[in-house]
């Protein structure tokens, strides 16, 4: 009996010193790429300086790449959190990816723009096809990695729809703050198109997460997020053509303010609730 004790302790000593491991090489690779995304940044920020829009558009698109790839990698991370750690972990990871893909917005722009297309055309078309999926790398990157965990139904989806919700937003922040047009009409873009970015990204975002947490059909699976895209991307595009109506905003900001509250409402239910999903993890 003796024996056999020491036989486990030495096991759960042995996955303890494998899991400290994976854990050290885990974190190395993320905090490692999280560098070199930045490092590509001021890449991009040298190669604009020099006007080398093309090469500066490259090295930013990578940058939001290697941010992205770091946490496909090593799916586990979301298993070493607890509690509100790892209510903070999944807003972090939607969250960084919304900033990031401001950058790479920008840089989508700026290789449009190289391969001869108008601004107009772009700003009014293109972007917002390329900024929806930007916005929900996060959110997708989570998404799968609780899949391939086989977590698909202790998943928290109030904690991926806030991350969805505030990713869209994030974006709409940075885009504003970092463009100096935009700044001259402030009061338009804080009532109505950074809660706008918020509300394509909860479409897109809830459409990939109940796709690929909830859904057991396979073309239900693979529909819903091509239809969430569409929508929200379709959206986005209508709503850069009106651009500014003062109805739009009024029911921009209302749905937003309501999506809000009810991802509040929810998350906080959840916490207090004796089957948590965050506790689920535990």
């Amino acid at each position: 009996m003796v024996g056999l004790q020491s036989d486990a302790d030495l096991m759960r000593d042995l996955i303890g010193v494998i899991e400290k491991s994976e854990f050290r090489r885990m974190k190395r690779w993320i905090l490692g790429s999280i560098w070199l995304s930045l490092g590509l940044v001021t890449l991009e920020a040298i190669l604009l300086l020099q006007s080398l829009r093309l090469a500066a558009s490259i090295a930013g698109i990578t940058s939001y790449a290697t941010l992205i790839a770091a946490f496909v990698r090593y799916p586990r991370f979301l298993q070493l959190f607890r509690g509100w750690a790892f209510t903070v972990i999944i807003l972090f990871v939607g969250l960084m990816a919304g900033g990031w893909a401001t950058l790479a917005a920008g840089s989508m722009s700026e290789f449009a723009l190289a391969a001869g297309t108008s601004q107009e055309t772009y700003v009014r078309w293109l972007a917002p096809f390329f900024e929806e999926p930007l916005k929900i790398g996060g959110v997708l990157v989570l998404v799968l990695n609780f899949r391939r965990l086989g977590m698909r139904g202790s998943a928290p989806v109030g904690l991926l729809l806030a991350g969805a919700l505030w990713a869209g937003y994030v974006f709409g922040l940075i885009e504003t703050s970092g463009n100096p047009s935009y700044m001259a009409s402030l009061i338009p873009r804080l009532l109505g198109s950074i809660p706008s970015h918020s509300v394509w990204s909860f479409i897109f975002g809830s459409a990939i997460i109940f796709g690929g947490l909830r859904l057991s059909s396979p073309q239900l699976t693979i529909g819903a997020p091509i239809l969430g895209y569409t929508t929200a991307a379709s959206l986005h595009a209508l709503w850069n053509q009106s651009f500014f109506s003062t109805y739009a905003m009024i029911v921009v900001l209302t749905t937003w303010l309501v999506l809000v509250l009810a991802m509040g409402v929810w998350i906080w239910s959840r916490r207090r609730s004796p089957g948590s999903q965050a506790r689920a993890l535990k």
